[in-house]
């Protein structure tokens, strides 16, 4: 008999009933489910997933579905709000009771409990020796001690689905920073499963081959640098690059040994592997060099385009160069015929600082010369002055 789908609702007495299957008499059976509507529910949930347990267990053919003396007992007690527990089947395979104590519980979210404290535990004792021998087998085949099943690459799937459920917003969009941790997850598989860098795929070992040496070898295929799969093997990988692969492949070994579904825990001696890259060559560190230096822009380039540019995208340009405008700063007050004022002294030194950037730990040339600062070239002379408007020839537009 199919189970009622309608909304429950209370009778006349304020109670809340439902039928559910039928008995021996083939009469549905009629079950009070309190007077609260809430409780009602979750308790209806519980006594339907007995139901199905007893549908499933004939074929269709049979047909011969009705409520067996324990299941109905069951089914009466969730009715009146005791806690849920499973019957065993006559002839019942122990193992395949608890396997099927297991599916019910999952499926409704709540633990049943077995009417047999006895028969539920010899059927998990043969369930563990059953594992421990499919283990063994397991182990024999790959060669490896105590196998857990579970591979490196299905271990960073999980990962990543974790970072991609983290940083995933209410509205589904995946925030920026998301979207980086998973590119970077994605390129450190590309690398530890091409064997041209170790002569090994790492992503096909199982986690129980993840010890000490296996690890080392794996934070080694970023501290050497490699030859980078995005230009087909022609350059080396930055050391910004490397060093953030590390980090990313650090974190995933975190997570691996927290994770309560699979079972790795931090080989002896793990926190003692280097995580440093290799250093730039002096042949690398020359071009970075050369690099910096080509960067600069000219002080007559500057000079030109802060002579022949508007207000707000004078503004603009000085924000691109050293992106340390005073965040307090109001830049509503701009106008065409009123320059910028100057800003405080402490902020000046701050823009200063700010100019020259750290490359390995060593002071590098400034990215533009520290005389470009924003209140300084503010007084240059105006775009709309009368020389420069007879050269320019171009409309005046005015920013509130």
């Amino acid at each position: 008999m199919p189970v009622y789908e309608k909304k429950l609702k209370r009778g006349k007495d304020g109670s809340i009933t439902r039928y559910v299957g039928k008995n021996a008499k083939g009469v549905p059976e009629k079950f009070r489910l309190g007077y609260d509507l809430d409780a009602a529910e979750q308790r209806l949930k519980l006594i339907v997933a007995l139901w199905r347990e007893i549908e499933n267990a004939y074929t269709p053919k049979l047909a011969a579905w009705d409520w067996h003396k324990a299941s109905l007992k069951a089914a009466k007690a969730i009715a009146k709000g005791k806690a849920p527990t499973l019957p065993n089947r006559d002839h019942e395979d122990p193992v395949r009771y608890v396997q099927r104590l297991a599916k019910v519980s999952s499926e409704t979210g709540t633990q049943f409990e077995p009417t047999d404290a006895a028969y539920y535990q010899n059927g998990l004792d043969d369930l563990r020796a059953e594992i421990s021998g499919v283990r063994q087998q397991l182990s024999n085949a790959l060669d490896v001690r105590n196998a857990t099943g579970v591979t490196v690459r299905e271990a960073f799937e999980t990962y990543a689905a974790k970072v991609e459920k983290d940083y995933t917003q209410p509205n589904g969009v995946l925030k920026p920073w998301g979207k980086t941790k998973l590119d970077q997850l994605k390129s450190i598989r590309s690398y530890l499963a091409d064997e041209r860098f170790d002569e090994r795929d790492f992503l096909a070992l199982d986690l129980a081959d993840l010890s000490y040496t296996r690890c080392d070898e794996m934070y080694k295929v970023f501290r050497k640098r490699p030859l980078t799969l995005r230009t087909n093997l022609r350059k080396r990988m930055k050391f910004s690059s490397a060093k953030n692969y590390i980090k990313e492949l650090g974190r995933f070994f975190d997570w691996l040994d927290g994770s309560d579904e699979l079972d790795w825990t931090f080989p002896r001696r793990f926190h003692t592997i280097s995580k440093t890259p290799e250093k730039l060559t002096p042949e690398e560190e020359y071009r970075a060099r050369l690099a910096r230096q080509n960067s600069v822009i000219p002080d007559d380039h500057l000079r030109t385009l802060l002579e022949y540019s508007l207000p707000n995208e004078r503004l603009l340009l000085l924000l691109g160069l050293n992106c340390a405008f005073p965040t307090k700063q109001p830049v509503d007050h701009v106008t065409t015929n009123q320059p910028l004022p100057d800003p405080p002294r402490h902020t000046q030194q701050r823009r200063e600082e700010e100019a020259h950037h750290c490359i390995n730990g060593q002071e590098s040339q400034p990215r533009f010369p520290p005389r470009w600062s924003l209140g300084q070239v503010a007084h240059s002379p105006s775009p709309f002055s009368a020389k420069n408007a007879a050269a320019r020839k171009r409309t005046t537009i005015k920013t509130t």
